[in-house]
């Protein structure tokens, strides 16, 4: 089940939740939270805790409400579990290019994507890529929903370790049903370095 909060709502964690912080382009951009949001309640049957930053009203005329944006983003990016960051084709997002690069440094479940037109794609993948190698880096919302599944199911994330492939139900039906002349090409180590994550 999917628990939604929006900004400023506060968010305290809780032993044993799981959370995810959507960052991503806000300012002239589509509503791909929404969109992302609407994946996971239809294909996640695993609680979540979704923190998104997106609101609906936005008082464009209060002086003060930059900084209670800013300061709303800056607690709830320590207090989730994991981060998405999307960027959509209309703007370059340099807020979220500077969170990206900070928290690329930490050991924090992160997502990452990008629209296909988006116009620093090439430095997003490169740079992300420096710093975690095995980053898994979509082009497609879609693609990303299924990655937090991952997650959120099995505990891998992009450039974690994949879990014993064993542990996951579809494969581990295709592993006990191999006829033993053929287990060598099935081999564990074979089918992780198959699908990139050895």
């Amino acid at each position: 089940m999917i628990t939604y909060i929006e900004a400023l709502e506060s968010y305290i964690p809780k032993e044993g939740e799981l959370s995810l912080f959507l960052g991503g382009g806000i300012t002239d951009c589509p509503d791909w939270q929404k969109e992302l949001v609407d994946i996971l309640r239809a294909k996640l049957d695993i609680d979540l805790t979704i923190l998104n930053p997106r609101r609906a009203n936005f008082p464009i005329d209060d002086p003060s409400a930059s900084y209670d944006q800013i300061k709303w983003e800056f607690d709830h990016l320590r207090r989730a579990d994991a981060i998405t960051f999307w960027f959509p084709q209309e703007t370059l997002c340099p807020i979220t290019l500077y969170e990206l690069g900070a928290w690329s440094m930490t050991d924090k479940p992160l997502f990452v994507g990008h629209h296909p037109n988006y116009q620093r794609k090439a430095d997003v993948f490169h740079q992300t890529r420096l710093v975690r190698p095995g980053a898994v880096i979509t082009q497609y919302i879609e693609h990303m929903a299924d990655e937090i599944i991952d997650w959120v199911k099995y505990g891998n994330c992009g450039d974690d370790v994949m879990p014993d492939i064993t542990d996951i139900p579809p494969l581990r039906r295709v592993c006990e049903s191999v006829d033993p002349a053929h287990e060598k090409l099935f081999d564990f180590d074979n089918l992780l370095r198959w699908f990139g994550f050895r």
